[in-house]
């Protein structure tokens, strides 16, 4: 409850809730845990890496870990993100060869959970 009230837009707040229901009750993901994350709310399988996260950095938003790093698959869902949501989320230069491997959604940009649930649902099958 503490990091989802770090989310002071209202609308990102909502929409965290309802990605943290999504992930740990409606979903149907099988032996996922809390990864322990300490600047937010991290879902991974249990003995892998996590596949999301509930962030308060980076601008408060829904990290998705997607493959390896090497493979880059962040970066490819992340075209596919922001053109669902109509905008662009701003990445540092420097998380383009950081993070390749990972894609984030401004949750305030997120009509509804129904426009996110395949990205995550990808970050879940592929990590």
């Amino acid at each position: 409850e503490y990091f989802l009230l770090n989310f002071e837009n209202a609308i990102a707040q909502k929409l965290a809730r309802a990605v943290h229901q999504y992930i740990w009750y409606e979903a149907g993901y099988e032996n996922i845990e809390d990864s322990n994350t300490t600047d937010g709310i991290g879902y991974r399988k249990v003995g892998r890496k996590k596949f999301a996260t509930l962030t308060t950095q980076r601008q408060r938003c829904l990290i998705l870990h997607i493959g390896k790093k090497e493979q880059r698959l962040g970066l490819k869902i992340q075209e596919e993100i922001d053109k669902e949501l109509g905008l662009s989320f701003d990445r540092k230069d420097y998380e383009l060869e950081k993070y390749p491997h990972e894609a984030y959604i401004r949750l305030e940009w997120v009509d509804n959970i129904e426009q996110i649930k395949s990205f995550i649902d990808l970050a879940y099958q592929v990590r």
